[in-house]
C-alpha cells in the first residue's frame, strides 16, 4: 500500500522532493504545501492536493517531510504539532531538529536527474523499526546509498565541503583552458580509485612512479600543509555556519 506523504515546503529542494516522489509514487498521494498562494495555484496541475494549510497536509498524510527553510523549521514543527499524532517526520532541512514524536533528521545529497546519491538518516529516540521501514519502502527506491549515521548535520556539512571544493577545483580547472571532457574523465578515474577495494594508500602508491608527476603534486601538499590548511578553512566556515542555523 502507498503512503500518503506530507512535503511541509516546497521551495527549491522541497520543489526536487516533491518531483521525484510524484514520478514515482503518482501525484494522488502528496500533500506539498507552500506559502505563496499565487505560486500554489499555479502547481495545481501537477500536485492537486497542494495546498498552504500545513495542519490540513499533516493530517491528510502517513508521513512528514519537513523542507522549510531551516529558519522556520522549529516554529513550522511547533505549528503541526498537535496534529501530528505519533507519524513519522522526516526533517530534511540543515537545523537540528527533536520532537516528542517520532523524528528522523536527514542528510540528502541534491537531486540531480531525478536521482538522490545519498540519503543518510539519525533517529530520535521515538522512532521504531516501523517508522524506519516506511521511510525506507518510500526514499530506498530513489536513492544509491541509503543509511544510519550518527549526526545528519555534520554529514551534511560535509557532503558541501566534498562537492564545493570538487567543483571548485573542476571550474578552475576548464579557467586553465582544458578541455571538458578530457577533464571529466580524470575526475571519473580519481573518483573510481577513492571507491577501489584496496584503499586510496595503495591506489596512491600505483599511482605514483620515482620522479612522477604524481610524486611531485604530492610533494608539494606535504612540504607547506597547503591541502591540510585548507581542509582545516572549509571545515571552520561549515562549522561556523553549522551553529549560526542552530542557535537561529
Amino acid at each position: 500500500m502507498k503512503k500518503k506523504i506530507a512535503v511541509i515546503g516546497k521551495g527549491k529542494f522541497g520543489s526536487q522532493i516533491a518531483t521525484i516522489l510524484k514520478d514515482k509514487y503518482g501525484s494522488e498521494y502528496l500533500f506539498p504545501t507552500r506559502k505563496d498562494k499565487n505560486k500554489t495555484d499555479k502547481d495545481k496541475t501537477d500536485f492537486p492536493n497542494i495546498s498552504i494549510n500545513n495542519i490540513k497536509a499533516v493530517e491528510n498524510s502517513d508521513i512528514i517531510l519537513l523542507l522549510t527553510h531551516p529558519k522556520d523549521a522549529s516554529e513550522v514543527l511547533q505549528e503541526i504539532d498537535s496534529v501530528i499524532n505519533n507519524r513519522l517526520i522526516v526533517n530534511f532541512t540543515s537545523k537540528e531538529l527533536d520532537s516528542q514524536h517520532p523524528l528522523l533528521n536527514v542528510a540528502c545529497s541534491p537531486v540531480i536527474e531525478g536521482r538522490i546519491t545519498t540519503i543518510l538518516y539519525n533517529p530520535n529516540e521515538k522512532v521504531k523499526k516501523k517508522d524506519i521501514e516506511m521511510f525506507a519502502e518510500i526514499f530506498k527506491p530513489l536513492a544509491k546509498n541509503f543509511m544510519e549515521c550518527d549526526n545528519s548535520v555534520a554529514e551534511l556539512g560535509l557532503m558541501s565541503r566534498i562537492r564545493a571544493h570538487i567543483f571548485n577545483y573542476y571550474r578552475d580547472l576548464l579557467k586553465e583552458g582544458h578541455n571538458g571532457s578530457n577533464l571529466k574523465s580524470h575526475f571519473d578515474h580519481a573518483i573510481e580509485s577513492l571507491l577501489n577495494s584496496e584503499g586510496i594508500e595503495n591506489q596512491t602508491q600505483k599511482a605514483q612512479t620515482k620522479g612522477g608527476f604524481t610524486e611531485e603534486i604530492n610533494n608539494l601538499y606535504n612540504e607547506d600543509n597547503l591541502f591540510e590548511k585548507l581542509v582545516k578553512k572549509e571545515k571552520d566556515v561549515i562549522n561556523s555556519k553549522i551553529k549560526s542555523i542552530q542557535e537561529n
